[in-house]
C-alpha cells in the first residue's frame, strides 16, 4: 500500500511544512462559481453537450478500491441523470491503470494542464482521498524552475499537494475523504501495510490535519472500511467490501448540482454554427476589413491572398456575420466547375429575388486556388454575385481586385511567441520574454532559402514570414527544449516545413503513436472531433497505427499501454495519457466549442499529416476502419456526433 517517492528525508520537520502550507494557501486563487463567470460563447446558452469534470486525487496503490467505486457510481448512477441535462460527467483519475505513470517528474506539466482545463470551465468537482502515504514528491533537482515560479510550485511538494494548491483548496464543490486506518487491525501479519517510510507517513498525517482545519466540516468526510480478502498474492491488493461512506456524500453533492441544471434542449448547434462562432470572435486586420468593405459597397469582387494562418478564413466569417445575405463555400482539391456550381447553389438557393427589389448576394469562397482552372473561370464569369475569394497563391488567372494580407508585425510576433513559450498562458509581467526577443532577433538576420518542399517549390526568402501557426509551433518547441538558434532557423522555413519539423519530433516520443493517430483522425474528419470521441478512439493503442507506419518506426519503442479507463460500456484511454496528447498537441488544435472540447486541425497541419501518413491508401483505409468500429460501438451514446463522421468515410 502506498506509492513510491522520489526523496526520503531522515526526519519530519513540522516547521518546514508549516511554511509550505502557508505558501500553498497564499497562492491558491478562488475558483469562479457557476453563474458568475461570463459565458465563453453565445451558442453555449442554446444547448449542446458540456463536459463536467470530476477530479479524483489519491496516491497510487492504496486507493484502488475507492477509485473503482467512484467510477462505477458516476457511470452507472449519476451519468444517466446528467445525460438528461446534456452533461457528460468525466472522471479525471491520473492514478488509474496497472503502471504508475504518474510517478514521473514530467507528469507535473499534465497535472497543471488538467487543473487549468478544470478551472477554466464553468464548474468542476474535486475529490481528494487522504490516507497514510504522501505519494510522489517533486525532486529538488527539477530543472524547469521557470515553470515552478510561474505556477508558484515548490520543489519538495507532493503531487497531491500540487493538485490541492492548483484546484482544490478554494473550490466550493470539493470533498476531502479521509480513510480511518483502523482496518489495519484486520490484516494478516505477513501483509505489508506501507511502502512509504515513517517520515512520509508523518507528512501524510500532517496534510490531513491541515486540510481538516482548513475545509468546512461538511466537506471533510472521515470514513471506515472493512476488508474482504486479498485478490492478488504477489501484489497483496487488499479488497474492501463497504464503501458507502464515500459514495453517499459524493452522490449527494453531484446529484444536488445536477438537479439545479435545466433539461437539455432538443436542438444542438451544428459544427458549422460552432465554427462560425469561433471565427467571429477572432481578431482580424481592420485595415484589410476596411479595404474589403470599400470594394463590396462598389460591388467589386476581391481576391484575398495570404499565407497559412494569416486570417483569411476569419475575414470571410466576419463578412458573413456582418452581411447577413453572404454565404461561404469551401473549395476542395481539384474541384471541378460542376462541383463548384452545385456547392454554390446549395448555399444560395435560400436567397430569393423580391418582386420589387433584387437582393444583393455576396459569395465568399475559401481556398479558391485548390479548385481547377475551369472552376475558377466559372466563378469569375458569374456576374450576379459579388465575390470575395481567398488564396494562398498569388499567381491565379482571375480578373479580381487583389488584397495582400501581410505577415505579423514584430510586436504581434513577440506577444504570440511569449504566450506559447509560456505554455499557452500570458506572461504575468505583461512583458514579452527574453527568449522570444532573442528568437525574433536571430530570425531577422540573413535568411537562408527554405529547405522544405512546399506547394510552389522553394519559396523566395521575401515571401517567408511569421504567422500565427508558426508562432504556436516555434513557441511550443522552444518551451520543450529547442534552443533559440534552432527556433530562429525554423522561422526561416515555410509554414509547412515548420509543422513537419514539429511532427518529426513527435514521432520520437514514447507516446508518439497517440499523437500520430490523433492527427490522422482529425485530418480525415475535417469538421473535427470532440474530446469524448478522441478519448474513445485512442483505446486501441497497439492497433492505432497501420502496420506500414509501425514498420517505419520499428526502432522507436512506443510505450503501449493495455489498460482502459471506464466500464465496458464506455471505455477510454487513460486520463494521464489523454492529457499528454492535449499537452503536446494543444498548440495545433482549434477549439471551436469549449464546452464539449471540439477540436479542428488547421489546413496546414492537415496537409502535412496527409503527406506524411495518409498518402498511401492502405493507411487511410486503416483509420477509416477504426472509425467504423467506433461508430458501431458508440452509436448509442448521446454525445456521439456520428452524422458528421460518416460523411468522411
Amino acid at each position: 500500500m502506498g506509492c513510491q517517492v522520489s526523496t526520503d528525508g531522515s526526519q519530519f520537520e513540522r516547521s518546514d511544512y508549516d511554511k509550505l502550507w502557508k505558501r500553498m494557501n497564499s497562492v491558491s486563487e478562488p475558483v469562479p462559481s457557476h453563474g458568475k463567470k461570463p459565458p465563453k460563447n453565445v451558442l453555449a446558452e442554446h444547448g449542446g453537450w458540456k463536459i463536467l469534470r470530476i477530479l479524483l486525487v489519491s496516491t497510487y496503490k492504496d486507493f484502488r478500491n475507492e477509485r473503482r467505486a467512484v467510477l462505477d457510481l458516476v457511470e452507472n448512477k449519476l451519468q444517466p441523470i446528467a445525460s438528461e441535462k446534456h452533461v457528460i460527467l468525466q472522471v479525471e483519475d491520473f492514478s488509474w491503470g496497472s503502471k504508475a505513470h504518474l510517478e514521473e517528474a514530467s507528469s507535473l506539466y499534465l497535472i497543471e494542464r488538467l487543473c487549468r482545463e478544470a478551472v477554466s470551465s464553468s464548474s468542476y468537482f474535486y475529490l481528494h482521498f487522504l490516507g497514510e502515504c504522501s505519494g510522489y514528491i517533486l525532486d529538488p533537482n527539477f530543472t524547469d524552475q521557470s515553470f515552478l515560479r510561474q505556477h508558484s510550485i515548490s520543489t519538495g511538494q507532493s503531487f497531491s499537494e500540487v493538485f490541492l494548491q492548483l484546484s482544490g483548496l478554494q473550490n466550493e464543490k470539493s470533498l476531502f475523504l479521509y480513510r480511518n486506518p483502523s482496518f489495519h487491525q484486520e490484516l494478516p501479519f505477513n501483509v505489508t501495510h506501507f511502502i512509504d517510510g515513517p517520515v512520509n507517513r508523518e507528512r501524510a498525517k500532517y496534510l490531513t490535519t491541515m486540510v481538516r482545519g482548513e475545509a468546512p466540516a461538511s466537506k471533510f468526510i472521515e470514513y471506515s472500511v472493512r476488508t474482504s480478502g486479498i485478490n492478488n498474492i504477489h501484489f497483496k491488493h487488499i479488497m474492501f467490501d463497504e464503501l458507502s461512506g464515500i459514495t453517499k456524500p459524493i452522490e449527494a453533492m453531484v446529484g444536488k448540482y445536477l438537479e439545479k441544471l435545466p433539461d437539455g434542449e432538443a436542438g444542438i448547434p451544428s459544427v458549422e454554427e460552432f465554427m462560425n462562432e469561433y471565427y467571429s470572435q477572432l481578431h482580424v486586420n481592420q485595415t484589410i476589413m476596411s479595404k474589403i468593405e470599400y470594394n463590396l459597397k462598389s460591388h467589386k469582387s476581391i481576391l484575398l491572398v495570404g499565407d497559412y494562418c494569416t486570417g483569411k478564413t476569419s475575414i470571410l466569417h466576419r463578412i458573413q456575420w456582418k452581411y447577413r445575405d453572404a454565404v461561404i463555400v469551401q473549395a476542395k482539391e481539384k474541384m471541378s466547375a460542376i462541383e463548384l456550381r452545385r456547392a454554390i447553389e446549395a448555399k444560395t438557393n435560400v436567397i430569393l429575388h423580391d418582386v420589387e427589389q433584387k437582393v444583393v448576394r455576396y459569395l465568399l469562397v475559401d481556398d479558391i486556388h485548390l479548385a481547377s482552372k475551369e472552376a475558377q473561370q466559372y466563378l469569375i464569369g458569374n456576374e450576379e454575385l459579388v465575390i470575395v475569394a481567398t488564396s494562398r497563391k498569388k499567381k491565379l488567372e482571375v480578373d479580381m481586385n487583389r488584397i495582400i494580407i501581410p505577415h505579423l508585425e514584430p510586436e504581434d510576433i513577440l506577444d504570440e511567441l511569449s504566450f506559447w513559450l509560456n505554455g499557452g498562458e500570458k506572461e504575468k509581467s505583461g512583458v514579452p520574454s527574453v527568449k522570444a526577443s532573442n528568437i525574433l532577433k536571430m530570425s531577422q538576420q540573413k535568411r537562408r532559402r527554405s529547405i522544405g518542399t512546399v506547394e510552389d517549390g522553394h519559396q523566395p526568402d521575401e515571401n517567408i514570414g511569421w504567422n500565427s501557426l508558426k508562432c504556436r509551433v516555434i513557441g511550443t518547441l522552444g518551451r520543450i527544449g529547442s534552443s533559440d538558434e534552432k527556433c530562429a532557423q525554423l522561422a526561416q522555413l515555410s509554414t509547412l516545413s515548420v509543422v513537419e519539423a514539429d511532427m518529426c519530433l513527435m514521432e520520437s516520443d514514447g507516446k508518439g503513436h497517440l499523437l500520430i493517430a490523433t492527427l490522422c483522425y482529425l485530418t480525415i474528419v475535417e469538421s473535427g472531433l470532440n474530446e469524448m470521441e478522441l478519448r474513445s478512439l485512442l483505446i486501441l493503442e497497439y492497433n492505432l497505427l497501420p502496420i506500414a507506419i509501425r514498420r517505419n518506426y520499428k526502432n522507436l519503442p512506443f510505450d503501449y499501454c493495455p489498460d482502459e479507463f471506464g466500464t465496458t460500456s464506455c471505455t477510454q484511454t487513460l486520463p494521464l495519457r489523454w492529457y499528454f496528447v492535449l499537452h503536446r498537441l494543444g498548440h495545433l488544435f482549434m477549439k471551436i466549442d469549449g464546452d464539449s472540447n471540439h477540436f479542428v486541425l488547421p489546413s496546414a497541419c492537415r496537409r502535412v499529416v496527409f503527406k506524411k501518413y495518409l498518402k498511401h491508401p492502405h493507411n487511410l483505409e486503416h483509420f477509416k476502419k477504426n472509425f467504423k468500429e467506433f461508430l458501431t460501438n458508440f452509436s448509442g451514446k448521446e454525445w456521439n456526433r456520428n452524422r458528421q463522421i460518416k460523411m468522411y468515410l
